[in-house]
């Protein structure tokens, strides 16, 4: 097992304990790194909001397609930056209840000089 995997194993035994079992309902993961194109954030939002892993292209290029404000179908959108993560989210809050928006949290491992990934 990747140490990735084995951090995330040893999380989720530490803090299985704290969550309300009605919790575990909505928790889902998702592989989306097979694809070969600069959706994945649209991706991602498309699935969290209810599309198929397997179906989600669509979606992912009618997110796209609204927040930059195309016409026209692409064949290769434009890589959003992490830069424009408090713009999606701002475009995608657009009329919605505050209890429903939206929050993009990006998490990457760092290792440590010990080689721990945290």
């Amino acid at each position: 097992m990747s140490s990735v995997g084995q951090m995330f194993e040893e999380i989720l035994k530490e803090n299985l304990a704290k969550i309300d079992p009605a919790t575990f309902r909505y928790l889902t993961m998702a592989a989306l790194d097979s694809y070969k194109d600069n959706l994945c954030l649209w991706r991602c939002i498309a699935v969290h909001q209810g599309a198929r892993v397997d179906r989600s292209t669509k979606a992912a290029r009618s997110l796209a397609k609204s927040f930059y404000k195309l016409k026209a179908v692409p064949s290769d959108y434009p890589k959003t930056s992490l830069d424009e993560l408090d713009k999606v989210e701002a475009h995608l809050n657009q009329g919605a209840v505050f209890s429903s928006w939206l929050g993009i949290r990006v998490y990457e491992p760092e290792r440590r000089e010990d080689g721990e990934v945290v």
